[in-house]
């Protein structure tokens, strides 16, 4: 008779590998440490001066990809940079989701894509990202979307880390031939939260990608990226979970052992 332990390491290491691939199609984007609202300084030497300095660079956005953040207290923005591949000009969805947590309650960030759209939205927007635009010369387009406002929020279960996640600010934005953009994220209450900004829709991953995600899965169900707080719950459960198996993988190496055992004693009788 099969002991009960295999099947369940089987199960949790199909668990493992399944997860992951119940994504919503995005690759996951960390955030990286620290913040990305610094000040906008002129650029030393030769080459052209980046608008936004702390903007995280992102891969191709043509690519669908999700971008874990968290916007936190004392910081005026989030800022991505991003350089696009398209041969000619292509149209992608740009959306934020919030995870419906309490601590996102109040939490309802705006986002800005510059390269994009009306010259005229600059003056919609907060000094701190409109100061950078203003210091150059010639005129920046923008498209801004708000989130909806509805209450309640409309969300949906998101299985690639178990979370909900409500629907907020969303838009599509023409981005042209190798062009340069910038996706900001701010909420115009000062509030903050974690946030999920997902770009693009074309399904086109890298093998790296692929093997990257479990990792990425964990680090973000732990909180172990960027600005975000260490997820205690979680960390409790893949304790238990890894103290379980190890428990199962000792159980049935004792049992192969004594098998072993019995079997030299059974030779040994039968000589």
């Amino acid at each position: 008779m099969r002991h009960p332990v295999v099947p369940m390491l089987l199960l949790a290491a199909a668990l493992l590998v399944v997860s992951p691939a119940s994504a919503f199609a995005h690759t996951p984007v960390l955030e990286q440490s620290g913040r990305s609202d610094a000040p906008w300084a002129a650029p030393t030497g030769y080459g052209p001066a980046r608008l936004f300095p702390g903007a995280q660079d992102v891969v191709d956005p043509i690519v669908s990809r999700a971008v874990y953040g968290t916007l936190v207290t004392g910081e005026s923005f989030d800022a991505y940079r991003f350089v696009t591949s398209a041969d000619a000009t292509v149209s992608i969805p740009v959306e934020l989701l919030v995870p419906d947590t309490a601590a996102n309650a109040a939490f309802r960030p705006t986002l800005v894509v510059i390269g994009a759209g009306d010259p005229a939205a600059v003056a919609s927007l907060p000094s701190a990202v409109r100061d950078h635009l203003m210091a150059i010369e010639s005129t920046v387009p923008v498209t801004v979307a708000v989130d909806p406002g509805t209450d309640p929020r409309a969300g949906e279960y998101e299985p690639f880390v178990g979370e909900v996640l409500l629907k907020g600010a969303s838009t599509r934005v023409d981005i042209g031939r190798r062009g340069t953009y910038y996706v900001i994220v701010y909420d115009p209450s000062g509030a903050f939260g974690e946030y999920r900004l997902v770009l693009g829709e074309a399904e086109a991953f890298t093998a790296g990608e692929v093997l990257r995600t479990p990792v990425d899965v964990v680090r973000i169900r732990l909180g172990l990226y960027g600005q975000s707080g260490f997820k205690w719950g979680f960390a409790a459960i893949l304790a238990a979970v890894l103290a379980i198996l190890a428990g199962a993988a000792l159980l049935l190496v004792a049992r192969s052992r004594r098998g072993r055992t019995q079997m030299r004693s059974t030779r040994v009788r039968t000589r």
